[in-house]
């Protein structure tokens, strides 16, 4: 293993006293320590039972804690990874950062591919219904060791010289770097909330002649609305446009960088309300 005899990282944090059990990895671990820390140990087999944002995952929680890690992290995820996703690799990068002002380097690097959650594969270009070129296959296992040469070992390969950022463009299907640090804080557009002929619900960069002040719906709990697909990825959703209980809005074709996105919490008068937000190509 090209990964070898210096400092070992897991998890985005530095073990000072050698690498962990193979046995505590497996399970999932709380305490990333080394061996014989003493510390209480808490396994992910109870995570099943507590929903995102219980206080349950506080433990796992980076966010305030940024100043406190001292190993280079490479924040990996796809825009289709449910289950960590574009905000928590994003999230954690800027917040390594903002934590890292005034050193020569940050030591972290963010990647985003077309992918699902899990490993991206060497060979497969799709995700979900779409299939993406040849450019979205990476090697992964090549990626992180190469990230760790340079950072562990000192080596100067590709992360000598690498953009902070790169991201995979679905359309274009072209990666492209970015340099947060050279650019500045990304410029942030509102959106207004406007309608159109039909009853067609838009969002604008434009101040609309006419505001529209509210958009509401009614749910039922009896008849949720589901995802009809048994695997991640791109997916038309477009039937679902049609349920009385779903809002969407379209706008223009998003341009000039990368686009974020915002969840709002409704206001209900049968909580809990559940919202998804998501964007489209």
């Amino acid at each position: 293993m090209r990964v070898a005899d210096l400092d070992f990282l897991t998890m985005g944090m530095r073990s000072r006293s050698g690498p962990p059990s193979r046995r505590n990895i497996s399970r999932g671990c709380r305490c990333v320590s080394c061996r014989g820390c003493g510390r209480k140990r808490r396994t992910t087999s109870n995570g099943s039972a507590h929903p995102p944002e219980d206080p349950w995952w506080d433990w796992a929680e980076l966010r305030g804690r940024y100043g406190k890690v001292t190993a280079a992290v490479l924040n990996l995820s796809g825009w289709f990874d449910d289950a960590y996703g574009v905000e928590g690799a994003a999230t954690n990068f800027n917040g390594l950062v903002q934590a890292r002002k005034g050193q020569a380097s940050p030591r972290t690097n963010l990647v985003i591919g077309p992918w699902v959650h899990g490993v991206p594969s060497p060979t497969n270009t799709h995700a979900g219904d779409l299939d993406f070129g040849p450019n979205a296959v990476t090697d992964y296992d090549a990626l992180v060791l190469d990230f760790h040469d340079h950072y562990v070992r000192g080596i100067a390969n590709r992360f000598a010289n690498a953009a902070p950022v790169r991201h995979f463009v679905m359309g274009a299907n072209e990666w492209r770097d970015a340099d947060p640090l050279a650019t500045g804080q990304p410029r942030r557009d509102a959106l207004s909330r406007c309608r159109r002929g039909g009853g067609q619900r838009r969002l604008q960069q434009t101040e609309p002649a006419t505001r529209d002040s509210q958009s509401t719906f009614t749910a039922n709990p009896l008849e949720p609305v589901v995802d009809t697909y048994d695997t991640p990825g791109a997916h038309d959703y477009q039937g679902l446009e049609s349920r009385k209980d779903l809002l969407t809005f379209e706008t223009e074709p998003l341009v000039g960088g990368s686009v974020g996105r915002r969840q709002h919490r409704p206001r209900s008068s049968t909580p809990p309300a559940i919202v998804a937000t998501s964007t489209c190509g």
